[in-house]
């Protein structure tokens, strides 16, 4: 080297002191030399370019009682620490070992750095000579990059990288005391095999919190800053042993530790928590087995909180504590459960099936019988549950039927369809003919025939009731959350499906052929059960940063979609389904048991060549729980039904329905359902209801005064509905008693009485019921004989016993019972 070369770097040494002294204001600075203090004055001027930012930090998801972990996120696996949880002995480690003038010096060791330098002017490349706060500086720069270049430019050893390092370190001393730098310093450092922080790798490495850390396994962690994969224990377990060694002899040097102390660790072998690298369980895939299965709500969780103003930086290095709706004992025992039924994992047929408390709109379980994960039998990380595959049958039944009871259809609106079959008459998309499955009296009424499920009725109400007008049925379950309904039918269609059904008048709507999310479904229905109120479903109760300040959570208000008396109303219709509609069959050793009533609802949907069963459904109810429960092969929407344990029946695409999907609801909820008791709110039982005067037959005006001088309040339906009366005048009104201030719906109407239909020849949707029947001890009805199959736990034979909570007045029922099938 030239001797130029040698003054130049030596010029560099003398100003880098220059600026030290200069920035520190000691006396003897003017003594510098006049280039070094000119070139000091400006190197002062400089103001540091490295801004501290939080640092990034693991996101913790929990279940709703804020203490069980469901799974972590992050970038960098990092866990914030307090210093006094960190050991004396620790601390003295790393001084001992990476900065022993530490605290002596304002974060530059002049000493060392000028070392450093004439180190490097004998040809080796720079050596040391960076105090831990430069060391701090240098990781400041490194993790705040956002290019490679960026990254490369903040490791670089030269002197320029070092005059700037300590430039920075100045100022962070003179804004931190000694305690404050060496924290983020243990918080910022990389010490290998995904830790970053000295928290993280106490962890990782022995399994402990930093407080418990022991001398041995303090000495060995201080080793690694220096080069994190040279020294790696579980790679270099020979080299770590030497370089944790290394660490003692500096503490023995420094008088942290005498000699034989230190000869006595390093004779201890290093014992580490598991015998192969940690692996970094980030992210749903490694969601906790403490909650038996909760990958796909993990999934659910994170993804919601993505669309609802969280970006990518804040879920994974924000270090967010995030707490979910999440029942973690319903979650277990309702999977464990639903596992012990013979539904295997990787079988073609999935049981689908999430809960949300209808009150809130918290969704509480998302159990299945797949496997959250990216390997293994029946293991998927599809969105099951908010995803639409296959259609819901006859539950979309319920969206006629609070259409019809908001237009003020009346608990007995009774509809004629001879011979279980009827033929559309008013559609413009041309007729339609569908057949009911059974035997069903010509004539039903409503609050029969939507527990009894009849396809002829719903489909006569659509063409007679509403003249196949189906835009209010197609808003309600659209105002119910069906959100499906908004998107195209297929990659060709025009228009949304709900445009598609509205425009070509599509009297098949009431039957569910349309993919279904079971999620969308579980909230339409929970409206009901709450009194009206829809709130959306939702996986997130709370936010806060590592501040512990809570952050929005953009959750959508609860509305009101329907009054009290027509959700009260269609709840009775509904309870009915478990006592002697389609879902009967299979209550009975629930209500023998002394069971609460269950309110229900059945969907059956057909393969593609409408011959056979597909998909099965069953929506049931409490007043704090409602699920939808959906067998359905996700690969193949249309598939026959298969693959199914205990199925009844020789052909049984034609023989299993949507009722047998009660099997598992019962079988995920019932243990629990069972220990809890509830009653349900009686329809028009307000307090200070009062009598609603009649206007059926009156004008809309004359009708909507008589209504405001008697305190109430007219709302017009949108639309006319079915009735012998003139058209224009009050067709039908709800609800009968009211409280004053209140709204009364009117619907006008359209002069023609929903009445009978001739039967048809060749149906266009069809389905299929048991041949025959046996008498059901606990009901008057009759459901099929292959109903139930076997249950997780053979059923007990059910008491012949009334039902123990009666259900409020009904029409009674006339003819020969339908089979419960649908």
């Amino acid at each position: 080297m030239t001797s130029l070369g040698v003054v130049g770097r030596l010029t560099l040494v003398l100003l880098t002191m220059a600026v030290v002294v200069s920035a520190m204001a000691a006396p003897w600075a003017i003594g510098a030399g006049w280039i070094a203090s000119k070139a000091a004055t400006t190197l002062t001027d400089t103001r540091c370019d490295v801004v501290e930012q939080p640092l990034p930090q693991r996101t913790t998801i929990l279940a709703r009682d804020g203490r069980t972990v469901i799974a972590t996120l992050f970038v960098q696996d990092r866990t914030p620490l307090a210093l006094a949880d960190v050991p004396t002995f620790l601390i003295r480690a790393l001084v001992a070992t990476e900065d022993r003038r530490f605290f002596e010096h304002h974060g530059v060791d002049l000493r060392g750095l000028a070392r450093a330098a004439l180190h490097d002017s004998s040809g080796g490349g720079t050596q040391g000579g960076s105090t831990l706060t430069m060391q701090y500086v240098k990781q400041v720069r490194y993790y705040q990059a956002t290019t490679d270049a960026q990254r490369q430019q903040a490791i670089v050893t030269d002197i320029p990288r070092k005059l700037a390092d300590a430039r920075c370190a100045l100022d962070i001393e003179k804004r931190n005391t000694k305690s404050q730098i060496l924290q983020k310093y243990l918080d910022i450092a990389f010490f290998g095999e995904h830790s970053y922080g000295i928290a993280t790798a106490a962890e990782n490495y022995f399994a402990v919190p930093v407080r418990a850390l022991t001398l041995p396994q303090a000495a060995m962690l201080v080793g690694l800053v220096r080069a994190p994969s040279r020294y790696d224990p579980f790679v270099n377990p020979v080299l770590a042993n030497q370089r944790r060694n290394e660490v003692l002899t500096n503490m023995v040097e420094t008088g942290d530790l005498t000699r034989a102390d230190a000869d006595r660790v390093a004779a201890t072998p290093i014992r580490l928590a598991t015998q192969t690298p940690p692996i970094p369980r980030e992210g749903c895939s490694y969601a906790s087995e403490t909650v038996v299965n909760a990958g796909f709500f993990c999934d659910y969780a994170v993804q919601w909180l993505a669309t609802h103003g969280y970006t990518q930086q804040q879920l994974y290095s924000g270090g967010l504590r995030v707490v979910t709706t999440l029942d973690p004992k319903l979650q277990s025992a309702g999977q464990r459960a639903v596992w012990k039924t013979g539904l295997r994992p990787g079988a073609d047929y999935a049981l689908v099936m999430p809960s949300v408390d209808p009150a809130t709109g918290d969704v509480t379980t998302m159990i299945t019988t797949r496997r959250y994960g990216l390997f293994g039998q029946g293991a998927t990380t599809d969105p099951l549950f908010t995803a639409a595959y296959a259609g819901a049958g006859s539950t979309y039944k319920y969206f006629t039927a609070v259409t019809a009871l908001a237009a003020g259809a009346p608990a007995g609106l009774s509809i004629t369809t001879p011979g279980n079959v009827y033929r559309t008459g008013n559609c413009a998309s041309g007729s339609y003919v569908v057949h009911n499955a059974g035997s069903y009296p010509d004539t039903m009424p409503l609050s029969e025939a939507l527990p009894r499920s009849s396809n002829t009725y719903f489909v006569a109400m659509e063409d007679q009731f509403f003249g196949c007008k189906l835009k209010p049925v197609v808003d309600t379950a659209l105002a119910l959350g069906m959100d499906r309904l908004r998107q195209p039918r297929n990659d060709t269609s025009a228009g949304s499906i709900a445009e598609e059904v509205v425009k070509s008048e599509e009297p098949t709507f009431t039957l569910g052929q349309d993919p279904t999310s079971a999620l969308q479904l579980t909230g339409a229905f929970a409206a009901a059960v709450n009194d009206g109120l829809f709130c959306r479903p939702t996986p997130i109760l709370r936010v806060t940063d590592p501040s512990g300040r809570s952050l929005p959570v953009k959750q959508a208000a609860c509305t009101r979609v329907m009054s009290r008396h027509v959700a009260r109303s269609v709840v009775t219709f509904m309870r009915a389904d478990t006592h002697t509609g389609t879902a009967a069959g299979y209550f009975g050793d629930w209500y023998a048991k002394g069971g609460s009533d269950v309110a229900g609802k059945t969907g059956t949907d057909n393969d593609a060549a409408d011959k056979d069963n597909s998909a099965l459904w069953f929506v049931g109810m409490t007043p704090r729980l409602v699920s939808a429960a959906a067998l359905v092969d996700p690969r193949s929407p249309k598939q026959t039904v298969h693959d199914l344990p205990h199925m009844p029946g020789p052909s049984v695409g034609r023989e299993i329905f949507g009722a047998y999907a009660s099997t598992y609801w019962l079988a995920a909820y019932g243990d629990v359902l069972q220990t809890q008791r509830w009653e349900w709110s009686v329809t028009d039982a307000e307090p200070g209801a009062r009598p609603v005067p009649s206007v059926i037959g009156q004008e809309r005006g004359a009708a909507a005064a008589k209504l405001k001088a008697a305190g109430f309040r007219a709302i017009v339906f949108p639309g006319a509905c079915g009735s012998p009366l003139a058209p224009g005048t009050v067709g039908y009104q709800q609800p009968p008693l009211a409280v004053p201030g209140t709204d009364v719906s009117l619907c006008l109407s359209s002069g023609t009485a929903p009445s009978i239909s001739g039967p048809g020849s060749v149906p266009v949707y069809r389905q299929y019921a048991p041949r025959s029947f046996v008498p059901s001890p606990h009901s008057t009805t009759h459901p099929p004989a292959t109903a139930p199959p076997p249950a997780p736990r053979p059923p007990k034979p059910p008491r012949s016993r009334p039902v123990r909570v009666p259900l409020p007045p009904v029409p009674p029922i006339v003819g020969t019972p339908a089979p419960p099938g649908d």
